[in-house]
């Protein structure tokens, strides 16, 4: 019997996707990528292996940057159905050896999420503040000192 005909329905703990906020917190990595492959993980059974080519990153990349990303996600139940050659925002959460993804989060296609893209960024990347107008007072030059007039005694013993 198949592991994946075998699990459940996905139930998330809520009926409604986490917000920008939430996710973005919560996630270890946020990357806009390109799928290169999914496979079936032997180590793992019951996951599939997906190969991720970064083409944006947002979060998680401090400790490195690697030029292909390894994250696993559910076959069936609450597995996230990613397409090979398919473009996604994807928020993986775990640690970096171990990144999972799942249909309850905020992963999606990436043609759903361009206007999230850039509003993530700047949630996680930027801080803002509200803008505040402040006076900037330049500081007045301090006169010039005489140069004293007569012969020069550099060099002199």
């Amino acid at each position: 019997m198949d592991v994946a005909a075998a699990q459940e329905p996905c139930q998330c703990p809520s009926k409604e996707k986490p917000s920008m906020a939430e996710a973005a917190e919560k996630a270890t990595v946020i990357v806009m990528g390109n799928v290169q492959s999914v496979k079936d993980d032997p180590l793992k059974p019951g996951f599939s292996k997906v190969e991720i080519k970064p083409i944006r990153k947002v979060k998680g990349y401090d400790e490195f940057s690697p030029s292909k990303i390894v994250l696993y996600t559910e076959k069936g139940g609450c597995g996230f159905d990613f397409q090979v050659a398919g473009d996604y925002l994807i928020y993986a959460e775990g640690s970096l050896a171990k990144l999972k993804v799942n249909k309850c989060g905020r992963t999606t296609y990436f043609d759903h999420a361009r206007a999230e893209l850039t509003k993530v960024d700047e949630l996680v990347n930027y801080e803002i503040v509200e803008e505040e107008v402040i006076e900037v007072v330049e500081p007045k030059p301090e006169p010039k000192k005489p140069r004293p007039s007569g012969p020069s005694h550099i060099g002199e013993f």
